[in-house]
């Protein structure tokens, strides 16, 4: 079953909401939870997790917008003529995938002269309704410079520093440090003796 366009533009819109509330929200907790961090006594270790929650808060939030201005066309795709494939001016376009699918090729039939007709200047007219990628073949190997460093780049990192900010929130060290204090206690093994 195919997704239609409203279907997809639906999800992207929605994501980008989700993720701003959730993500903002949780960006927002990690700075309320600041005022309970006093140890130790240093402006970095009190604001650090939310400074690193809110660097992350823009990166994250960029592959869903880059969706939703492309979507809408607020930031255009890759506009491409009959028989171009993927051309160089379209690195730069709000497409996520590059485009492996000659423009042209699947008109019916192919390179139709309705739709692909030789301009008089030899050139050939720009098509709107040209496939880019099969949606089965939206993988990794086929994103555009776009695509790599909205998803992968931005993403990533985003989610990393998250993570980073988060954990540092929760003070996960400190609270593993007790785990092993506690096992330690409950085998009745000192500090020195072997893990």
């Amino acid at each position: 079953m195919a997704i239609t366009t409203g279907a997809r533009h639906a999800a992207h819109i929605i994501t980008l909401i989700i993720d701003l509330v959730v993500i903002g929200g949780l960006c927002a907790y990690v700075t309320y939870k600041a005022k309970d961090r006093d140890y130790p006594p240093s402006k970095w270790h009190k604001w650090g997790p939310s400074i690193l929650c809110w660097i992350a808060f823009p990166l994250i939030m960029a592959d869903p917008l880059r969706h939703t201005l492309n979507d809408y066309n607020i930031w255009e795709g890759c506009t491409r003529s009959c028989h171009e494939t993927w051309p160089d001016r379209c690195n730069w376009s709000s497409e996520e995938y590059k485009c492996v699918i000659e423009c042209g090729s699947q008109f019916i039939p192919p390179f139709n002269n309705a739709t692909c007709n030789v301009q008089p200047d030899g050139s050939y007219p720009v098509v709107d309704s040209c496939s880019c990628v099969a949606t089965s073949q939206e993988r990794i190997n086929h994103l555009s410079p776009m695509g790599i460093l909205f998803t992968i780049v931005l993403t990533y990192f985003g989610f990393g520093l998250f993570m980073a900010g988060n954990l540092w929130n929760a003070d996960i060290v400190g609270k593993c440090r007790d785990i092993k204090h506690q096992y330690r206690v409950l085998r009745g093994l000192s500090e020195d003796d072997a893990f």
